[in-house]
């Protein structure tokens, strides 16, 4: 990935969903999020030498409907991508 910036601070959160990830190939998870949901690319820590990056910041989709617990039991809620395709999430409750 060719646009990457290197920040001192973390950009302030302007909204929407927050979500946590921690996987191995963040910078490559980051396209496909930019794919998908449009999201645009924050900030991100330089990748390391076995290419490994600390933090990819990324804004896009719109939370619709925040995330609670339903009648049902289960975590609900949607995001709304920027083309206004629906995106469902549900968490089983333990």
């Amino acid at each position: 990935m060719t646009n990457q910036t290197q920040v001192s601070e973390i950009p302030a959160v302007k909204g929407g969903v927050v979500a946590n990830l921690q996987i191995d190939g963040a910078m490559r998870a980051a396209e496909f999020y930019q794919r998908a949901f449009g999201a645009a690319l924050a900030a991100a820590r330089p990748v390391d030498d076995k290419g490994q990056t600390m933090h990819v910041h990324l804004y896009g989709a719109q939370v619709a409907m925040p995330v609670a617990e339903m009648l049902w039991g289960d975590r609900y809620g949607e995001l709304r991508d920027p083309f206004g395709v629906p995106w469902s999430m549900n968490q089983r409750k333990r």
